[in-house]
């Protein structure tokens, strides 16, 4: 569900004293709403708007000024449009979640639940009850106008394609953005994201390269990241020398996008009917990093057929021994070492074990959900 055009904001300062706390009036006025919530001034404060210097009017020097006119982009235009909606979600028996303040649930009877998270004024929502579903619509089309796109489709860069055996996710236009934004989109592909000899140092005296098409490269993977958790642990590792990147650290970038080259249709797929239990596996290599000798440390946590939160970062501590490294941060599952899918973000493994590790984690095309192929 989205609006069917922005929020415009009426701002409207306070003229008054310099003591007097000047404010900002925001009317959240949809410009086809006919809500009669959004009738009503919503308070957000600004700072103190005083007169430029080499404009001040001679004997109003106490006076600020008074804007009639539609501004955007202020930052309290947002938060007064969330407060406003914020307060129409907990009135309707909505429950924010203290972890993440744009994500809503409502409690039925029998278990039933609809979840709805908010990013400005774009609704994504789910529910085990279709009559929840349509009374939330309805709901929302008599508060607000706003337009029933149906089946999400895209979000936020993210495609997500739905059909009778379950979700896939992906972001294989943002895959071919990058490639071609950055020249690698006619590059050989290679099929691991980090050769499993990979070791990357501070090499003060290597080639410099530019630092800011580093940080785009690097940047630009990062959101990568959010659908291919199989480069998660190269990408954190090429992330560690951003203030000062090498030609060796340029190099590990690139193959980076050698291998999206070659799995540009990758995502995640979440089968339907799967065993929804929520499983952790966490792991941890031994002085990893070879010019701190800190440890690379990661968990994953998978629901069903896919992972669903994930990390691979450094311990903030040294360790002294891999007993102590796995100590730091313990294993929540005990199984076969092969099926351990936390290991492929500690450490670059062989195209076999790495393979493997992929599929486990739910990562695979489109096309192989289809024929059945995945798992």
């Amino acid at each position: 569900m989205s609006g069917s055009n922005s929020v415009k904001y009426i701002q409207n300062i306070l003229v008054g004293p310099q003591e007097d706390k000047p404010g900002i009036i925001t009317l959240g006025l949809h410009e086809h709403t006919k809500s009669k919530t959004l009738d009503q001034p919503l308070f957000a404060p600004v700072a103190r708007l005083d007169q430029p210097p080499g404009y001040v009017k001679v004997g109003q020097e106490e006076k600020v000024y008074k804007l009639k006119k539609a501004l955007y982009g202020l930052k309290q235009a947002p938060r007064a449009w969330y407060s406003h909606i914020e307060a129409y979600f907990l009135k309707n028996g909505f429950h924010k979640c203290p972890y993440e303040y744009t994500l809503f649930v409502r409690f039925e009877g029998r278990g039933k639940m609809l979840i709805v998270c908010l990013y400005v004024d774009d609704l994504i929502y789910t529910s085990n009850d279709e009559v929840m579903i349509e009374e939330f619509k309805k709901s929302m089309m008599s508060e607000f106008e706003m337009s029933d796109l149906g089946l999400m489709h895209y979000f936020l860069g993210i495609e997500v394609e739905q059909s009778s055996s379950g979700i896939f996710i992906s972001q294989k236009k943002y895959t071919r953005e990058i490639l071609k934004r950055f020249q690698m989109d006619r590059c050989s592909p290679v099929r691991t994201p980090a050769e499993t000899s990979l070791k990357l140092v501070k090499n003060t005296e290597g080639k410099g390269v530019d630092d800011i098409l580093y940080k785009q490269l690097v940047g630009s993977l990062m959101y990568l990241t959010a659908t291919r958790r199989d480069i998660m642990l190269a990408v954190s590792l090429i992330s560690r020398f951003m203030e000062n990147p090498k030609r060796m650290h340029l190099m590990a970038t690139k193959r980076i996008l050698r291998y999206l080259q070659g799995t540009k249709e990758y995502g995640i797929f979440y089968k339907k009917g799967e065993k929804s239990d929520l499983i952790g596996f966490t792991d941890s290599d031994y002085t990893g990093d070879q010019d701190d000798r800190k440890s690379t440390y990661s968990y994953v946590f998978m629901f069903g057929s896919g992972a669903v939160s994930w990390s691979s970062r450094k311990q903030p501590i040294v360790t002294l021994s891999t007993t102590e490294a796995e100590f730091v941060l313990r294993e929540l599952t005990k199984g076969k070492s092969e099926d351990q899918v936390a290991d492929l973000f500690t450490k670059p493994l062989k195209l076999a074990a790495f393979q493997k590790l992929r599929v486990l984690l739910g990562v695979c095309t489109l096309e192989a959900t289809v024929q059945g192929n995945v798992f």
